[in-house]
Formats: C-alpha cells, sequence, structure tokens
C-alpha cells in the first residue's frame, strides 16, 4: 500500500508498539520511577542502580535498541558528556528493551573506527565505549512504558532529563541535550519556556501526522492529485528552511511516482527547476526504490529518472555528491538493461581514480550483461528447437499425404 511508504517517509527509528499509554508525560512532569531489570555497567562501579532520583542530582534516561543505527552513532557523544559532567551530579541511564543476551552480544562487538581515530590502535569493544556510562536493558519493557509511551514518543535515541527536583525538564535527541544539559546543571535552565515550545512541536507534529494519513487514504483510494495537492499546500506553509518541507517533497515524489502521467511530469519539472542536485539525486532514488525490480518502468518514468539523473550530475561539482550521481544514474541505466552504457558512465567516472563503490557497481553490471546474454542465447536455442521441432512435423506431415 502506498500509504506504508508515504508514512514510512517519515518516521524515525521506531518502537514496536505495546498496548496501553501508562501516564501522560511531558516537560514538568514528575519522573516516574526506574523499576530496570539488568544493569550491565556502571562506570567502574562509579555508579549505583537508580530506582527513585535523588534530589540535587541530573539524570538522562536515554532509550536505544541493538538494531537502532543512530542509537549506537550516538554512544560516543553520551561517552563525552558522562566524562564531562560526572563530577558534577550527572548520571547517564541508557535503557533497552531487549533481553540480556542480545545485549550482551552486541556489546562484545568492536566499535567501527571513525575518520579522526588512530588507524594503528586496537579497536574497542562496545562494551568498552559504554561502560563509560550506565548501559542498562529492561526487557519486560515497563521504563520504555513509563517513559516513551506515556510522552508519546516514538522514536529512537531519545533522552529524558531529569532535573534537581525529579521533574523531566527536556526530551529530545541525545545529540542535541548539550545546550539544555548544562542549563539543568548549572540552573540557568528555563523550563517552562522549553515547555510551551515543546507542546507547539507536539501540536505541530499532530497536524503533520493527520495530514499523512488523510493524503495517504486518498492516494491508495486513486486519488493522486486530490492528496498531492494537499501536502503541497501544506509544504507552502512552512519555513523555507523547514527540514519538513523535504520530507514533504519526498511524499510527493511518491505519490507521483504512483501516479505516472501529467503529476509525475510536474514534478520531474520542478526538481528540475530547482537547481538542487540532492532533489534530482533523491527523485531518482526514489523511482529506483519504489518502483520493484520486476516492474518494467514506463516511458514516463524512465525519462524522469534519465532526467534527473542527467541533472543530478550536471549540477553537482567533483567529490561525493557527484560521485552519488554517476553512481544513481550507472543505477538507472542497469535497471533499463543499457548494461553499455551504464559500464561507460563508470569507467569515464573512474579514469581519474579508484573509487571502490563505482568499481563495485561495474562488476554487477558485467556480471548483469553476462547472464542477459546467456538468456538471450538460451531463448535462441529454445526458439531453434521449437522451429526444427514444428518443421519435422510439417515434413512428417506431407509424407504422410504422399503416401495416401
Amino acid at each position: 500500500m502506498l500509504a506504508v511508504a508515504l508514512l514510512s517517509a517519515f518516521s524515525l527509528t521506531t518502537l514496536p508498539a505495546t498496548s496501553t499509554v501508562a501516564q501522560e508525560l511531558t516537560i514538568g512532569s514528575e519522573a516516574p520511577a526506574l523499576d530496570i531489570e539488568h544493569w550491565v555497567s556502571s562506570r567502574d562501579g562509579e555508579f549505583s542502580e537508580v530506582t527513585e532520583f535523588e534530589s540535587g542530582k541530573v539524570y538522562v534516561v536515554e532509550f536505544w535498541a541493538t538494531w537502532c543505527g543512530p542509537c549506537i552513532s550516538s554512544m560516543p557523544h553520551l561517552v563525552e558528556i558522562q566524562n564531562e559532567y560526572a563530577s558534577k551530579g550527572v548520571q547517564i541511564i541508557s535503557v533497552s528493551r531487549e533481553d540480556l543476551e542480545t545485549v550482551e552480544k552486541f556489546l562484545d562487538r568492536k566499535v567501527r573506527k571513525r575518520g579522526d581515530s588512530d588507524p594503528d590502535a586496537e579497536p574497542m569493544t562496545y562494551a568498552e565505549l559504554t561502560g563509560q556510562y550506565c548501559l542498562t536493558t529492561d526487557p519486560d519493557g515497563s521504563v520504555n512504558e513509563d517513559y516513551m509511551k506515556a510522552a508519546e514518543q516514538t522514536g529512537i535515541p531519545c533522552c529524558f532529563i531529569v532535573g534537581k527536583t525529579g521533574l523531566i525538564e527536556w526530551i529530545g535527541h541525545p545529540i542535541r541535550m548539550d545546550d539544555a544539559l548544562a542549563g539543568v546543571v548549572d540552573d540557568s535552565w528555563d523550563r517552562e519556556a522549553f515547555a510551551a515550545e515543546f507542546a507547539a512541536k507536539a501540536e505541530a507534529k499532530a497536524k503533520f501526522t493527520a495530514l499523512l494519513k488523510e493524503a495517504s487514504g486518498l492516494a491508495d483510494d486513486g486519488e493522486y492529485v486530490t492528496a498531492f495537492d494537499k501536502i503541497e499546500a501544506f509544504a507552502e506553509t512552512l519555513p523555507a528552511d523547514d527540514r519538513n518541507r523535504s520530507r514533504l517533497n519526498r511524499v510527493m515524489n511518491s505519490i507521483a511516482i504512483k501516479a505516472g502521467g501529467d503529476l509525475l511530469t510536474k514534478t520531474m519539472n520542478s526538481v528540475v527547476d530547482s537547481k538542487n542536485p540532492m532533489q534530482s539525486l533523491t527523485f531518482s532514488t526514489q523511482i529506483l526504490r519504489e518502483v520493484g525490480p520486476d516492474e518494467k518502468l514506463d516511458k514516463g518514468l524512465e525519462a524522469a529518472l534519465l532526467g534527473a539523473t542527467d541533472k543530478a550530475i550536471e549540477l553537482s561539482d567533483e567529490g561525493r555528491l557527484r560521485s552519488m550521481a554517476i553512481f544513481t544514474r550507472a543505477r538507472a541505466l542497469l535497471r533499463l538493461e543499457r548494461f553499455d552504457e551504464s559500464a561507460e558512465t563508470l569507467k569515464k567516472a573512474m579514469e581519474d581514480g579508484d573509487n571502490p563503490p563505482l568499481m563495485k557497481l561495474l562488476k554487477e553490471v558485467e556480471k548483469a550483461k553476462e547472464e542477459a546474454m546467456e538468456g538471450s542465447d538460451a531463448k535462441e536455442e529454445e526458439e531453434e528447437e521449437a522451429m526444427e521441432g514444428s518443421g519435422a512435423k510439417e515434413e512428417k506431415s506431407a509424407a504422410d499425404k504422399e503416401q495416401e
């Protein structure tokens, strides 16, 4: 269903749904007590297990999962924050809802090195990395229920800053908590101001979700133009720098790809007129992803796909973006079984140096061409055998008639 595609364009990394909401939780609410089953690390015994929050101390209750890429990417930041604030009465408690075996298996993995890492250094494990703060898991999901569900937060990673008086001071992505945490620690944080901001965002999110559901229903009923127009009208009310505009653009792309015809042409023209290489790249990537591999691209989609990739290459400078545009162009040609053009595009791009992703795709193109040729030869042999069989039957029929 198109509804799933549209809604997934906006979802954060989401958690499985649970049955009921435990309580309403927002900025200024009293933080629920913790009932965590497994405390895996404690900063070498520096921190104790927490049930009730101690007055005068600050806590960061963060929710994560082993399968969540953004959660894993946030771990080094959590370590930095804990190291910075450990002596100032701050304790980070990171809570998964997976079973202990799954978490421990993840912790045995080696941490992926970053660009600024010492290439000769032995990589640490995630157990060593997260050992700097309290990493826990609560398989029965009770803490998730009391916090995430009660606050109507569906995406992880997500953290709750619990202030010195035991109230919720801030809710959001851990990467963006630095200023809030600093304010809570030095008593300069304006909770009321943030509460108003948080409530306004929650209201906007509710409207946003309602719009998506309405547009998804219309699109599933074949009312593509109406769905497209509703989203486009809403997008125009947002500030130019609002990141939701790009998200809405992706939804409109999805509708246009499904609808085809004039709506697809309109979207393609809009993408080209934007003179934004990322918009062209996103549109072409969506076509490749959303039209199933067994579905044939009609002439409209083929023209949109090639037009968008051409524009992305034209508008992108040398560097990673241009490489991505060339990669997508070659993938598009491969999808259209224009193997020689795809290979030539990749070879030309690699004239100035090796590019592992392009080289990998080139091998894929060459293999696909070989398989297509073998399939064509096999088909020709089948046709020849069929023709020979037909000829033999005709000869036998003629001979039978002569005997008569």
